[in-house]
């Protein structure tokens, strides 16, 4: 079966100070876009972020909230499958972050970091790699090991590895992930569940199936305690649970976890997104390995519409891949 399982990188949000910035109409807009955006309502979590982006605009280039919202509203535009537009938001703020505090500081590995993710996203993985890479090298420089920031950067580096098959440096970087995060007092976050789904797709590609449907297992119920059942990122754990379902041969399990995905994604992400037409993909493949080639054309032939309609939207060369979910 050449469907492919998704790896998924959290980006960040920055934690600029904004002083004297509580309670004022442009927190607010932040407050409710975050919101929004927690709750997967990425449309609506883009219009708060725009007005706060333009309200920002007024106070000049070097206030912070500036940097802030765009790189909020450029998380919201990638989450809605608007790539080209979300990289011209990422450019902007670092540009930003570079002209106020220059290109060694947190503020501007971070930005740096959801670019790369960005780029991992659309297929562009060298210079994913050598973006994700300088991050993790600026982070390292000012931040101490247990940063949640530089915890995410490394994911995002593994799940690059992961898709260039350099699988053992990948489990590497996982499992060292997963000794800091388990250290974090409280119960277990987000960002362990987005690291047990990635290590379970090192697994998969290990020849090791049954150990990657328990990491992914769990990783869903880690996620579903933390953002709910009803988020993007539980369909993309949901896909790479089903895959391995299928190649366990368990294929009632299978089919139900991909009907669960695509679903989700239709109803969250809407039929025009990259990411529901990757999963209409990934199923259609399922199908035609399990003898459902009718109901298997029907789902290649709108996926195929989805993928070149989204190429064509977000610019000449981008390519949109499941292998390239975000992930971590």
């Amino acid at each position: 079966m050449r469907c492919k399982a998704a790896c998924f990188a959290i980006t960040v949000f920055l934690a600029l100070g904004t002083a004297g910035a509580q309670g004022d109409d442009w927190q607010q807009m932040m407050d409710q876009g975050q919101a929004q955006a927690h709750a997967g309502r990425y449309a609506g979590a883009a219009a708060s972020f725009r007005d706060a982006v333009h309200m920002a605009e007024k106070l000049g280039s070097g206030d912070v909230r500036l940097v802030k919202a765009v790189n909020a509203l450029a998380m919201a535009d990638d989450e809605l499958g608007q790539y080209a537009d979300a990289e011209r938001q990422y450019r902007r703020a670092l540009s930003l972050v570079k002209a106020r505090a220059g290109n060694d500081c947190p503020d501007y590995a971070l930005l740096l970091a959801n670019l790369a993710a960005l780029k991992l996203q659309t297929g562009e993985t060298a210079a994913g790699e050598e973006m994700i890479r300088e991050s993790i090298a600026v982070y390292s420089r000012a931040v101490p090991a247990g940063d949640p920031h530089l915890v995410a950067a490394r994911n995002c580096l593994a799940e690059l590895l992961v898709k260039k098959k350099e699988l053992a440096e990948a489990e590497r970087l996982l499992q060292e992930v997963i000794a800091v995060v388990e250290k974090w007092p409280g119960p277990p976050p987000a960002i362990l569940g987005v690291t047990l789904n990635n290590l379970g797709a090192v697994r998969r590609y290990q020849g090791r199936p049954d150990e990657a449907a328990r990491l992914i297992e769990e990783a869903l119920r880690i996620l579903g305690d933390n953002i709910g059942t009803d988020h993007p990122t539980i369909l993309r754990a949901e896909n790479n649970l089903a895959i391995v379902y299928a190649e366990l041969g368990r294929h009632q399990d299978a089919d139900a976890a991909f009907q669960r995905a695509v679903a989700m994604g239709e109803r969250i992400l809407g039929t025009e997104h990259p990411v529901y037409g990757s999963l209409l993909r990934n199923y259609a493949d399922f199908l035609r390995k399990t003898g459902h080639k009718p109901q298997a054309k029907v789902l290649e032939a709108r996926s195929k519409a989805i993928l070149q309609e989204s190429a064509r939207r977000n610019g000449t060369g981008m390519t949109v891949d499941v292998a390239a979910f975000r992930q971590p």
